[in-house]
């Protein structure tokens, strides 16, 4: 009989289950206002990214927590699994800058020998798609607020898809390249974690306004 570690009690004592984070995917494809049938297709690649992910770090069964590790965070740091994980949405948030920097410096310099520009459009629109995420986490943080998840992983998964177009411009050997998309997609998927937490709660509480998670 192997020995149980002393995690398993720390590990198990959150309500987010597996099935209620893939219940939370299941409302989130429904609010068209924030999804068109391309960022749609981009929830559902990260779904299955999630799945795989979640089974590693906390749970492939659908009835124990879909935030174990982060239930053992806060046990070791006293901080929530919820301020947890929009620590690591900033983390996710400051690479994708420095790698989109990245890659604009490495764009620039394969251009210049080839007489090509920056598709410049394309990459502002980057850039002012990540300050919309930014600023909705700041300012309703600052009035003490939710943040809309829903809304933010909309947004994320536009992100995904204006990469995609600023990378098809040029293939460059290097490896910012998959970094930007994997990273652009850990961003939607930490997010989904986020709402899931909010999606239970406001179930729990038998709120009918889903609106704002």
């Amino acid at each position: 009989m192997y020995r149980s570690s002393i995690a398993e009690k720390y590990f198990q004592t959150g309500n987010i289950k597996t099935s209620d984070l893939f219940a939370y995917f299941d409302f989130v494809q429904e609010q068209e206002q924030y999804f068109n049938p391309n960022s749609l297709k981009v929830l559902h690649s990260v779904r299955e990214i999630v799945k795989r992910k979640n089974g590693d770090y906390s749970s492939h069964t659908a009835e124990r927590s879909a935030i174990r590790n982060f239930e053992l965070g806060e046990a070791i740091s006293g901080v929530s699994p919820f301020s947890a994980i929009l620590s690591r949405l900033s983390d996710k948030i400051g690479r994708l800058v420095n790698l989109l920097e990245e890659y604009a410096g490495k764009a620039v310099e394969y251009f210049d020998r080839t007489n090509n520009v920056l598709n410049q459009e394309e990459y502002d629109g980057c850039m002012i798609l990540l300050d919309n995420i930014i600023e909705e986490l700041v300012i309703t943080t600052r009035k003490h607020e939710q943040p809309n998840i829903t809304l933010l992983m909309g947004i994320s998964c536009s992100l995904v898809i204006s990469i995609e177009k600023l990378l098809s411009q040029v293939s460059i050997q290097h490896t910012v390249n998959e970094s930007l998309i994997d990273t652009a997609k850990d961003l939607v998927g930490y997010l989904s974690l986020a709402g899931a937490i909010l999606f239970f709660e406001q179930k729990e509480n038998k709120h009918e306004d889903l609106s704002r998670i």
